[in-house]
């Protein structure tokens, strides 16, 4: 068997070696390329799929800008909560005070209109008396400028009563001519020389009453102020004088 000069031995075959092999000591094709060798005293890298220091320091500090925003943007939400709240609360003084001003608008509308009602009832009845005043005006008037002979029948306030002023001139005329037919009796009995009796009794019935007598004690209830008798008598008096008149 020859004997190999260089030492080396013969090529490798079969299955380690053959043709299209990579030379000795060169990494397959497609391996990736070997580590740079490390620098004399160099920590060792971590080994592949750990994290180093330096990165867990880069996470640590983005989670901290992270959780900065979010604080500034819980410190805003809360900002404007209190705003609402403060704007809820001024809303609800509005619409207690807005409430309370409709109570007592309503409580003072209801014065106004209870104000009014007694206005109105007060108006009535001063209305009621200017009527009666005015048509008691008018009667003293229509005394004072028709029937001069009666205006003792105001001061004394015995005028007649009646519906209307018709009625009322018509009572007036009725005393009115009486007084003036007792006034000229009167007179023609003292021309005669005839005193006339004081105070006759009375008749028992209106067609046979003394129309003097009861003149006469009309006089004297009205100068007494005596108003009922004055006005017993004065209606004795109309209907004595109503029997006398010419039917």
């Amino acid at each position: 068997m020859p004997t190999d000069p260089t030492g080396q031995g013969a090529p490798a075959t079969g299955a380690g070696g053959g043709e299209g092999a990579p030379p000795e000591g060169q990494p397959p094709e497609g391996a990736p390329p070997p580590a740079a060798p490390l620098a004399p005293g160099a920590p060792a890298p971590p080994p592949a799929g750990e994290t180093t220091a330096e990165q867990l320091q880069a996470q640590l500090v983005e989670q901290r800008k992270i959780q900065a925003g979010l604080d500034k943007r819980v410190a805003q939400l809360t900002a404007q909560l209190g705003v609402e709240a403060k704007a809820k609360e001024d809303l609800t003084t509005k619409l207690t005070a807005a409430q309370t001003g409709a109570t007592e608008g309503t409580q003072e509308l209801d014065t106004l209109r209870q104000t009014v009602a007694a206005l109105e009832t007060e108006k009535t009845v001063w209305e009621g008396q200017l009527d009666a005043t005015k048509a008691q005006t008018e009667r003293i008037r229509v005394v004072a400028a028709e029937f001069p002979a009666l205006a003792p029948l105001v001061e004394a306030g015995a005028l007649p009563e009646a519906k209307d002023m018709d009625e009322f001139r018509q009572k007036l005329t009725t005393m009115a001519t009486a007084l003036n037919a007792q006034a000229t009796a009167a007179f023609q009995q003292l021309a005669a020389g005839v005193k006339p009796p004081a105070s006759p009794p009375a008749a028992s019935s209106p067609a046979g009453a003394d129309l003097d007598s009861l003149h006469a004690q009309m006089a004297v209830a009205l100068k007494d102020r005596q108003m009922e008798t004055y006005n017993a008598l004065r209606e004795r008096w109309y209907a004595a004088t109503d029997a006398q008149l010419p039917k």
